[in-house]
């Protein structure tokens, strides 16, 4: 996981809907320095609420149907990046075309661009298959950095001992920034739209990273995977130790 930062820190709101053929999805993220809280909607109505803590490195899983929450250690698995490359290359080819259209959204400029994404495998011929993606950014220099730049999202199956190999080739103007609206097809007919309905700039009561007063801190919500007993004991070790802590002892 990226650390938040960048040269300039600031508080923001920002809420996300997604709409598909599978139905809604309503994502709220919240962002003050090393603080990120995720609340989430799925097409099912079930809510969901995570908050990472990039200062202390830990995650606070909220169960707002249980009114409890968990405190897991955010810890950093380099077993992936120390498998080989597979040697099969994956080609990601990105042309983007700005339309050269500007509007205002929550008081920013943005560029209207609409990018052509295909893919192949090295050495063999371009594919049919092609997601078009039109969109509008804006840019500003206190966004949250997970949030200013382009990304490629790529789902790749290889052998198990390596990890994926990706070349992304990207043509014409970038697409960094904030994504206001996308309207993403992939050319089987099927097609959804996200779209930023929330974006505020300014400052965050610190209570929003918080659990409600009336939450219980556990060490596991009730139906989850039995914890085996090493885990057991040093998730009871973690909550005596901030419960030590909290108090000043």
């Amino acid at each position: 996981m990226a650390v938040l930062g960048g040269s300039l820190r600031a508080d923001w709101k920002i809420t996300t809907q997604t709409n598909s053929e599978s139905g809604q999805s309503v994502v709220t993220e919240y962002f003050s320095g090393g603080l990120k809280r995720t609340d989430s909607v799925d097409p099912q109505g079930r809510r969901h609420v995570t908050v990472l803590d990039f200062d202390h490195l830990r995650q606070i899983v909220w169960n707002l149907d249980l009114r409890q929450y968990v405190i897991q250690p955010m810890t950093r698995y380099s077993g992936f990046s120390s498998r080989p490359l597979s040697p099969q290359v994956t080609v990601i080819d990105r042309a983007t075309t700005d339309t050269g259209e500007r509007r205002t959204f929550f008081g920013l400029a943005a560029r209207h661009l609409v990018t052509r994404v295909t893919s192949h495998m090295e050495g063999d011929p371009p594919s049919h298959w092609e997601r078009r993606i039109d969109g509008w950014y804006i840019d500003s220099d206190t966004l949250p950095r997970e949030k200013r730049g382009g990304a490629v999202a790529f789902l790749s199956i290889t052998a198990a001992n390596t990890r994926p190999n990706i070349r992304v080739n990207q043509s014409g103007p970038s697409t960094a920034g904030l994504a206001v609206l996308q309207k993403i097809s992939d050319g089987q007919s099927r097609e959804w739209t996200i779209e930023v309905t929330e974006s505020v700039e300014g400052p965050l009561d610190k209570q929003v990273f918080t659990p409600p007063p009336d939450f219980k801190r556990v060490i596991s919500f009730s139906g989850d995977y039995p914890l085996n007993w090493t885990r057991r004991l040093q998730l009871l070790w973690e909550w005596c130790h901030d419960l030590l802590e909290s108090s000043g002892v």
